[in-house]
């Protein structure tokens, strides 16, 4: 007859995995349960600084999309993609839309080519990643997801991107409250759904004013209404704008002292 206590060990420790099991299978059935294809409140659109990224993170994970980048294309094109995100009222960054569905990606050859012009990260599969863990939440084909990607990229250019250039912002440290009025000399309703977000160089490019390491603008998000199946505002934009103030963000995400530096070319 085993001992008592090897009995009372035995069965604790078969409690212990009977517990965890099931407990990962409720976390398992929360998430299919909280994750399902068309369940969110707006999109956050995320357009990448090119030459930020490859400073920040691309140069050192050695992405392709920072082999050999023109710095004709960054000024011509200064937003490119990031991704198209489903996303949640009141939920933290861990508790937003993903991985919804298995649906495989497939785009028609014309759609690829224009899709290359604004996410240059295609060339290290980034519209893989980002249909696989993102787009599968929209409730979109693959094709109507990405084709609005393209259709807010050019409004993006039109709008943002050309603030930055007329307005010279391009290779300065800039306060988000200046490119904010800029855009809103375009859009008010554009710079109301806008979110600057920065992000510090730990190693390698030149420092800040204080000497410092530099904030770079990283990121331009811009929040957008779920439903992008027309233009219900006659602006070209798919969608509407979705306040900032509507979701409880801030316009300033990580820029120190409200500013961040938007670099002028590759080698800023």
């Amino acid at each position: 007859m085993r001992p008592f206590r090897s009995i009372l060990a035995a069965g604790c420790a078969a409690l212990v995995a009977a517990l965890t099991l099931a407990g990962a299978g409720d976390a398992e059935a929360r998430r299919r349960q909280r994750d399902e294809p068309a369940d969110f409140d707006f999109y956050l659109m995320v357009f990448s600084i090119a030459p930020s990224f490859c400073r920040l993170v691309g140069d050192a994970r050695g992405k392709r999309q920072c082999d050999a980048p023109s710095d004709a294309d960054y000024r011509a094109t200064p937003l490119t993609v990031h991704g198209l995100w489903p996303n949640r009222k009141n939920r933290s960054v861990n508790q937003q839309p993903a991985f919804c569905s298995n649906e495989s990606l497939s785009l028609s050859p014309e759609l690829r080519r224009k899709l290359r012009v604004y996410m240059p990260g295609m060339a290290d599969g980034l519209q893989e990643h980002e249909w696989r863990r993102h787009g599968v939440c929209s409730g979109l084909t693959p094709e109507e997801y990405f084709g609005k990607i393209v259709g807010f990229a050019e409004k993006a250019n039109a709008t943002i991107g050309a603030v930055l250039r007329e307005k010279g912002l391009l290779g300065r440290e800039v306060p988000v409250r200046t490119l904010l009025q800029g855009v809103a000399e375009k859009s008010r309703a554009l710079a109301d759904a806008i979110v600057v977000d920065c992000k510090f160089a730990r190693r390698g490019g030149p420092p800040g004013p204080d000497g410092r390491s530099r904030a770079y603008v990283a990121e331009i998000r811009v929040l957008i209404s779920r439903d992008i199946s027309r233009d219900p505002d006659g602006d070209g934009w798919p969608g509407s704008f979705v306040p900032l103030s509507e979701v409880g963000y801030g316009a300033n995400s990580g820029c120190p002292g409200g500013a961040g530096f938007i670099p002028g070319g590759f080698g800023s």
